[in-house]
């Protein structure tokens, strides 16, 4: 999965509990990097803040990559993997 944050810290730590959980993480830490590799890398699962999805979603289109938008209300970690386990279940159905 892709990890798009411009933070540091909460990039450092999105990638460390992802990568516990035996998640394949590719963290980026600026939006105008998530766009250039969108393509190449061809992520199961973009993980990138709200306010940072849309340039995003127009380098991934139309290749149906689920996004996970991580909002202020996701401060819990795991409410952020769920997120993500949902988002996987979704295109595994789809």
């Amino acid at each position: 999965m892709l990890v798009a944050d411009e933070e540091s810290q909460s990039l450092e730590m999105c990638e460390m509990i992802l990568a516990k959980l035996h998640f394949a993480v590719a963290p980026v830490n600026s939006i105008a990097k998530a766009v250039a590799i969108i393509e190449t890398l061809r992520p199961d699962v973009i993980v990138a803040h709200a306010r940072d999805v849309m340039p995003l979603q127009r380098a991934a289109w139309p290749s149906g990559v689920p996004f996970v938008n991580v909002t202020e209300d996701m401060r819990d970690p795991n409410s952020v993997v769920e997120a993500i386990r949902h988002a996987l279940r979704a295109r595994l159905v789809a």
